[in-house]
Formats: C-alpha cells, structure tokens, sequence
C-alpha cells in the first residue's frame, strides 16, 4: 500500500497516460480538462473581441463611478513608456501624489493627477537611478517611502 503522496510522485515519475494515472483516479485528465476549458474560454473572448473590432466595435470611454454620479475618465499623458508600478496619494494632502515605475520612473503632483512632473532622487546618480525598478510607493503626512529592485529602499 502506497500513501497518497508517494502515488502523487510515482505519478509524477510515470508521466501522464501511464497506469499510475489510471490507478490515481485520472487526475492528470481532470487537469487536463479544466486546462482545456480555460484554454477554450480564452479563445471564445478573443474571438468575441475580434470580431467586435472587425465589426467597428470601437471601445468607448469608460465611466468611473462614484457617489457623485459618473465621470467620464480623462487621460493623463506622463511623456514616458516606462512601465508604472505603484500610484499613491498622501491622505493629510490628497492632491499630492507619486506614481513609480521601471527605469527609475519616478513622477510627482500637486494637483491631484492634473499635471504630473518627473522627478529624481537626491542621493541616486542620474545614471544610475535607470537601472532601478521602483515597485511601490507609500506616501502619509508628507513622508515617503520607495522601494524596488535592485534592492533598493528610498526615504
């Protein structure tokens, strides 16, 4: 008699459409099913898509809703290509905020996201500051926090 781990690694081992696959119950083809009804739902909505756009489906713009009623979304050009990682706003000044991102992106407001400037780090080199991906930002009371990859915490 085999436990249920040891069954799992001689599954494992056989590979799928042996007879340990037989002998577990056939999980490897309910694996195998709920990968191919995934696969099908994406194709479905790619299709679906396609053929909205064939169509003239045109996306329209979105509506972002709140308590005040709705609002139609307005985009903000930053004048970068870099990725955008983290966005935050500072709760004691809710128009202040910073938006991080890949290559040392880093981007500042005053205004509540109207206009947004590029800004850098004082203690980071120009240079240097593009090889670093800033992941996240924390911004409370005036104070901030930046952290990312190459290791690096910015305060």
């Amino acid at each position: 008699q085999t436990t249920p781990g040891a069954a799992r690694h001689a599954t494992r081992r056989a590979g799928a459409g042996s007879a340990s696959c037989a002998a577990e119950g056939g999980k490897d083809a309910a694996l195998s099913a709920d990968a191919a009804s995934r696969r099908d739902a994406v194709q479905r909505t790619a299709a679906a898509a396609a053929a909205a756009t064939v169509a003239g489906g045109v996306p329209q713009p979105s509506e972002a809703r709140s308590t005040r009623g709705p609002k139609a979304w307005e985009k903000i050009e930053l004048g970068t290509e870099e990725l955008i990682y983290d966005m935050v706003f500072d709760d004691a000044d809710p128009k202040h905020g910073w938006i991080v991102g890949s290559r040392g992106t880093f981007y500042e407001t005053f205004d509540a996201g109207k206009k947004w400037s590029p800004r850098s780090f004082a203690g980071l080199d120009p240079e240097e500051e593009i090889t670093y991906r800033f992941q996240s930002a924390t911004l409370k009371n005036g104070e901030g926090w930046v952290i990312g990859k190459t290791p690096i915490l910015v305060h």
